[in-house]
């Protein structure tokens, strides 16, 4: 179900997320972020700019923002209550395992 609504909220990331977005976009990678930021440093330098980088990380971000909150923002731009819901229901009581030489844990 994950892989369907993440097709299906493609084509809109696509429009939301600004060019500067690396992670998870397909095409790009840490490199073009690495190489981005060198660019810029380049530019300053050579311009006599003041430049400050700031380089943040959201590890497991997704695991500490506020449902709510997500799902404000989904209906804010427009997706269905039905597309909605399946997001919610992915959340609702979600367990995980792990498989290490075929032999899969119980769930966490």
């Amino acid at each position: 179900m994950d892989r369907i609504l993440a097709n299906r909220i493609w084509p809109a990331l696509m429009e939301l997320l600004h060019p500067s977005q690396h992670c998870g976009v397909p095409g790009k990678s840490i490199f073009d972020a690495a190489a981005t930021v060198m660019d810029s440093i380049a530019y300053a330098e050579m311009a006599s700019i003041p430049l400050c980088v700031l380089s943040l990380a959201f590890k497991e971000a997704f695991d500490k923002i506020s449902h709510t909150y997500l799902v404000t923002i989904l209906k804010g731009h427009g997706f269905s209550d039905a597309f909605i819901e399946g997001i919610k229901h992915m959340y609702t009581n979600a367990t995980s395992a792990v498989q290490i030489n075929g032999h899969i844990s119980g769930p966490i």
